[in-house]
């Protein structure tokens, strides 16, 4: 099996010493469900759109001019994005995350002392 940097030694046959062999790592791919791509792809193509269409400086003046609208279009952003960042983040940690994904392979459930 081939190494992280591609290192293979011809004359002997082995990896180099000083990378490390994909099996010997546990990093594990995040999870990437439909809602997560459509969520990210729909904030690009925003983000595209409006880089392309409006002049240069826009948003600075955008701020400088309209503050109340632009926190407003930083809190949607923000709120769009925490669903896509929390629930990895709660799941790395260990933390319940039934709530969000029942369905999740990796889902943990709280544990409530008095019923047990």
């Amino acid at each position: 099996m081939l190494n992280v940097l591609g290192r293979f030694s011809p004359k002997t046959g082995k990896h180099a010493s000083k990378s490390v062999s994909v099996k010997e790592t546990d990093f594990t791919m995040p999870h990437w469900e439909g809602h997560e791509i459509g969520v990210l792809s729909t904030l690009a193509g925003c983000a595209g759109i409006l880089h392309g269409s409006m002049p240069k400086g826009w948003v600075r003046s955008f701020i400088h001019r309209q503050p109340v609208p632009a926190m407003s279009v930083f809190m949607f952003s923000v709120g769009v994005l925490l669903p896509v960042t929390v629930v990895p983040l709660r799941r790395a940690i260990g933390l319940p995350t039934n709530q969000y994904d029942a369905e999740h392979p990796k889902v943990k459930y709280p544990k409530f002392e008095a019923l047990e």
